[in-house]
């Protein structure tokens, strides 16, 4: 259903190999932000032979539905310094609420998530394909930094490379794969299969915990959707992640709620300047989007932002 005149805020980036081992984020120019309307918008920098976009965000008339996708950029071999690896994309939707009831009801349901991932490589590359989504959704009463509820949902698959030489199964597996939150399962392939497909296996739906609201309060709803695709590989190596199906527009993500009226939005936390970044992985692009609340999950972003500066600019 509609929920009022939303606040919209999405960006994206590429990834490029640095010099001096990590990556390079070149941000676009496309850090746009509204109220209410319509936001409908893909960035294509470069094109695979398919026509898909490399990374796409999408929000229907009052945030229904909305999604984001990425998917890898390069396909050369072992990349040099400045060349793209990858990308990512967020939507960030903040509404606020009057409550009028008290059982009234706040819901988000997620109706398409994937990650696709393509590393038949038999060179033994560690981690050269990394794709991932997180959803995060605070609530708060007047000040961003300090949320009365907060949910981190968030999946990542990790290429490992073939080990043994093929053809036939990778063994050990060629993935990782960490659900942690999100109902997802392989729906092609495998994690013992140079290339695998894994989808939700049914809609998702998560509550927000919203008992504790006195009748006639008001409160903002801040839901961030972030999707991430790099490989470092590049040769027979690639990846996507997605909250929407592109074939089907009614996918993605909407909202429901009872028991409660949408309001014009209160100010917003001021967005921190943005200084240019030398990163050494997507994650900490997460922290400094959730720099301007409380970040809570402080702990989950350490060990993302960890795992990501071990990531390899080339083959092993």
């Amino acid at each position: 259903m509609e929920i009022g005149s939303p606040h919209y805020e999405y960006e994206f980036h590429t990834f490029k190999a640095s010099g001096g081992g990590g990556w390079a984020t070149t941000p676009s120019d496309l850090y746009p932000a509204q109220n209410g309307g319509v936001v409908s918008f893909e960035e294509e920098i470069e094109q695979f032979t398919d026509n898909v976009p490399d990374r796409e965000v999408f929000a229907g008339l009052g945030a229904l539905p909305f999604g984001v996708a990425v998917t890898t950029l390069s396909t050369l071999p072992d990349p040099p310094s400045g060349t793209p690896v990858g990308t990512d994309g967020s939507l960030e939707i903040s509404q606020s609420f009057r409550k009028d009831r008290a059982d009234a009801s706040l819901s988000f349901t997620i109706t398409e998530a994937k990650l696709v991932g393509l590393d038949s490589s038999p060179a033994g590359d560690i981690l050269s394909v990394d794709v991932g989504l997180l959803v995060e959704v605070e609530a708060y009463f007047v000040d961003p930094f300090n949320p009365f509820t907060s949910l981190l949902l968030e999946a990542t698959l990790n290429g490992l490379g073939r080990a043994n030489p093929g053809p036939g199964l990778c063994s050990p597996p060629c993935w990782a794969l960490d659900t942690d939150g999100l109902p997802l399962a392989v729906s092609v392939g495998g994690l013992d299969q140079g290339y695998v497909e894994i989808g939700l296996t049914a809609p998702l739906t998560r509550q927000v915990e919203i008992s504790d609201v006195p009748v006639g309060a008001e409160f903002t709803l801040v839901y961030y959707a972030y999707a991430w695709a790099v490989d470092t590989a590049q040769v027979d190596t690639g990846g996507s992640a997605r909250f929407r199906d592109p074939l089907n527009p009614d996918s993605g993500t909407y909202f429901e709620f009872s028991g409660l009226t949408p309001t014009d939005n209160p100010v917003l936390a001021p967005e921190p300047g943005r200084p240019a970044l030398l990163l050494a992985g997507a994650a900490i692009l997460l922290a400094l989007r959730s720099a301007r609340r409380r970040r809570p999950h402080e702990p989950l972003l350490a060990r993302r932002l960890a795992h990501l500066r071990s990531f390899p600019i080339t083959r092993a």
